[in-house]
């Protein structure tokens, strides 16, 4: 199964089939993901992954993340190669800054019909991650 060709400008292989380059933003996705796995651990992951000959990973903002939701598309709603079709939520580095709390902007919800963005306590959940780097 290719990368379908409506994307192929915008997605292109780099270290294929471990790694997806976006081109318009110039991110490098790992293709493969983690699954229930802690926001800490998570991050620890991503901070410390060798992964296709590079060691620069990190885990993504929420920002970053919307970049794998597709509006028009669904089941999934990405454009990402192999991306599942069932509801997976993928943890953010980004903090939600509530004060006082141990919270962040954890998950995208990238599966079904929609993305979501939820805010949840960091420690109290299992997610999925999915780790980036850029180039530059």
């Amino acid at each position: 199964m290719g990368i379908p060709s409506t994307i192929i400008k915008r997605i292109s292989s780099f270290d294929w089939p471990r790694t997806v380059t976006d081109t318009s933003t110039g991110l490098i996705w790992q293709k493969t993901y983690v699954e229930d796995i802690t926001w800490q651990d998570a991050l620890y992951y991503c901070e410390n992954l060798e992964y296709a000959r590079k060691t620069d990973w990190r885990m993504p903002n929420m920002n970053e993340l919307h970049t794998l939701f597709n509006h028009d598309k669904s089941n999934p709603p990405s454009d990402f190669p192999d991306m599942p079709t069932e509801s997976l939520w993928f943890w953010s580095s980004t903090n939600a800054g509530l004060e006082g709390t141990n919270t962040i902007t954890s998950a995208f919800n990238v599966g079904g019909s929609s993305a979501t963005i939820f805010i949840d306590q960091i420690t109290a959940t299992m997610n999925d991650v999915k780790c980036v780097r850029s180039e530059n």
